[in-house]
């Protein structure tokens, strides 16, 4: 059974559901109900088309097909035309991740995935097909001891939107001082209050942290997925150098980003850091940026 096959097989497919459809129709393109049909050319319309086509692929069973497959990219290729025009929506990334990887591109699809993540943390249809999709990639890297620690230190960050924390801190914020104003008001030591105004505070801190994080990190471009299989990690920026590894890299791999330099011929190279610390050069084609 080919790797396709098991993809068409094994994926969850929760994106052309009519309540995601409608939720991507209102909150990435609002209309008024007595509003004209859309021009074949607009945002609206083309989504509407792509999750026609994906649709039409899912109904001919046979994913593997030329036929399918024609489906399935033409869905993605509509899907990304809306992204490109700059609407920012977590279920049209998701739904674009889902057509990449009925085609099998599996970095494609995890660099929608992530990028949906970030607009719709906690997405249980998105993690599962995330997780799925971290799966089919042929070379799994584990994370070193100190990554490891952190990611699982941190799971609520990655699992909480921006808005939800800027809300949690400005609780905390509220609750400390309100709190603290008690304290001084009634001008007796407390146990209790003071390890409630000391939590309050300590909630105000730490989330805020990450909401700067946020501010200062989204849409840098500081994490990538390889997208090409043979993607050769090399000791500097151009072909020239000596591979950093034995094998090349599959399709699928994600990394940290170091820093970006161009190669004696023009061509962008990327310095890249792989989950168990390795890093080395490789060609920014070969991969996405997200």
């Amino acid at each position: 059974m080919s790797r396709r096959t098991r993809i068409m097989q094994s994926v969850c497919i929760g994106a052309v559901r009519s309540t995601v459809v409608a939720l991507l129709l209102a909150t990435a393109l609002p209309c008024q109900a007595d509003e004209p049909a859309p021009q074949s050319d607009s945002p609206r319309a083309r989504i509407e088309m792509a999750l026609s086509r994906f649709d039409q692929a899912v109904a001919l069973r046979n994913h593997d097909s030329p036929a399918a497959q024609r489906l399935y990219a033409e869905s993605l290729d509509l899907f990304n035309s809306v992204i490109n025009d700059g609407i920012e929506n977590g279920h049209l990334q998701y739904n674009a991740g889902n057509a990449a990887l009925r085609l099998g591109r599996i970095g494609e699809a995890i660099a929608h995935y992530k990028l949906a993540e970030a607009l719709i943390p906690g997405d249980r249809d998105l993690l599962r097909n995330l997780a799925f999709a971290r799966r089919l990639c042929s070379l799994q890297i584990a994370s070193n001891p100190k990554n490891a620690v952190l990611d699982t230190l941190m799971f609520w960050h990655r699992d909480s939107s921006t808005r939800s924390r800027w809300i949690a801190m400005s609780i905390g914020y509220v609750a400390f001082w309100t709190l603290l104003l008690i304290r001084l008001r009634i001008g007796k030591r407390s146990a209790p209050l003071f390890w409630t105004t000391a939590f309050a505070a300590l909630v105000a801190i730490t989330v805020g942290a990450t909401v700067v994080y946020d501010a200062f990190e989204y849409g840098k471009g500081t994490q990538g997925v390889v997208v090409r299989n043979d993607t050769v990690l090399r000791k500097g920026n151009g072909e020239g150098y000596q591979p950093q590894l034995e094998n090349p890299l599959p399709d699928g791999v994600e990394f940290s980003i170091i820093e970006a330099r161009d190669s004696a011929n023009g061509d962008r190279w990327l310095r890249i850091e792989l989950p168990d610390g390795t890093d080395g050069w490789i060609n920014a084609e070969r991969a996405i940026v997200i």
